[in-house]
């Protein structure tokens, strides 16, 4: 015969020990999620500037004209072909070949005042292009995650290559 208790189900106690294990288990990921965010950001934009700085360096040092270019997914950096005068992505630097971006992080593009929609795949022709002489064509561009409360990280170059944050 059976007893009365194993038909009853879960008790009061039971049920509120586990809520409270989901619950702590659930903040864990939030906050592990959360930094996880920031960090991204912080670290995919730290990138960018470096490698910008880097770019402007080595067309001043080798008198050669680079550009650049976002897609959805990512960028790349380009360089003026000599024999054909068509802008091809580099591929003999290993620091500015070509970057893809985590899934979760989402590029926002803004180049003379206007929000670039941001293509599947990179364009044949770069929009940002960064002279021998030094100079780059001023744009900003913010890094978010997306669903993701955390402020977006923007920063600005001007035409002399600075930055805002500065480096």
């Amino acid at each position: 015969m059976r007893s009365a208790r194993s038909s009853l189900g879960f008790t009061l106690i039971e049920l509120l020990v586990v809520l409270v294990i989901i619950g702590i288990m659930a903040s864990f990921a939030v906050l592990q999620f959360g930094d996880r965010g920031s960090d991204l950001v912080n670290e995919e934009s730290a990138r960018l500037k470096t490698l910008i700085r880097v770019a402007r360096e080595e067309a001043i040092l080798q008198g050669r004209e680079y550009a650049l270019a976002f897609n959805k997914t990512g960028y790349a950096f380009y360089s003026d072909e000599e024999d054909s005068g068509d802008w091809q992505p580099v591929q003999s630097d290993p620091a500015l070949r070509e970057r893809l971006m985590p899934d979760e992080l989402k590029l926002s593009l803004v180049l003379e005042d206007q929000l670039l929609e941001l293509e599947k795949d990179l364009p044949k022709k770069p929009p940002i292009f960064i002279m021998s002489s030094g100079e780059i064509t001023p744009f900003s561009i913010s890094f978010r995650i997306e669903d993701f409360d955390a402020e977006p990280v923007e920063l600005k170059f001007d035409a002399l290559g600075r930055t805002e944050p500065p480096l």
